[in-house]
């Protein structure tokens, strides 16, 4: 009986000192792995919020279009109401000094190719469709029949990392929306 006891005693012994093993084992393990995990997190964080930006950045493009389908006629203060919408759609990004947000109207009214018939900004880069008065580049499979029109908006906004570990430095978002005018023709017309 006695050489039992030994057995166990040497045993527990044993086993307490692997356990001990076991647990500083995995001390090191975490040490080691935490901060790839860390740095995986980070990078996923800033992914994450660059494809956040993208959609809002092509949300503010498909709802200034689509508000500005939906008049016969607009002037520049119901335009001003329509680029204070993009703020709020942004959140929690800003469209502040930075962004440009266009709304131009497009039609091919004489059967010879798009034209961009008036155009307005709010912000200071340029159209990547063409300048009122002249044609209109609209990219892709876009084509204007003969009589119609079409309303373009654009909207560029460079937004921040949100911690700058994957991307580096400020990164230009754009995108573009086209809608038809729900009653055909939308005119441009000045403050009464």
């Amino acid at each position: 009986m006695t050489g039992c006891r030994l057995r166990t005693g040497l045993t527990r012994r044993v086993a307490g000192g692997l356990a001990a093993a076991r647990r500083g084992v995995i001390a090191v393990e975490a040490a080691l792995v935490m901060p790839v995990l860390m740095l995986m997190l980070l990078g996923m964080a800033d992914l994450g919020w660059l494809a956040l930006a993208d959609y809002k950045v092509t949300r503010i493009a498909a709802t200034l279009a689509d508000l500005t389908a939906r008049s016969e006629s607009v002037t520049r203060s119901d335009l001003d109401d329509v680029f204070s919408a993009a703020g709020v759609i942004a959140e929690p990004f800003s469209v502040g000094d930075e962004a440009s947000l266009l709304l131009s109207l497009v039609a091919n009214e004489d059967g010879k190719g798009a034209r961009v018939i008036w155009q307005e900004a709010d912000g200071s880069q340029a159209s990547r469709i063409g300048r009122a008065g002249g044609g209109a580049t609209l990219g892709g499979d876009i084509a204007v029949a003969r009589g119609e029109r079409l309303v373009v908006a654009e909207a560029m906004v460079t937004i921040q990392p949100l911690v700058g570990l994957i991307l580096r430095g400020p990164q230009a978002l754009y995108a573009r929306s086209y809608q038809r005018p729900r009653f055909g023709q939308i005119d441009f017309r000045a403050e009464p």
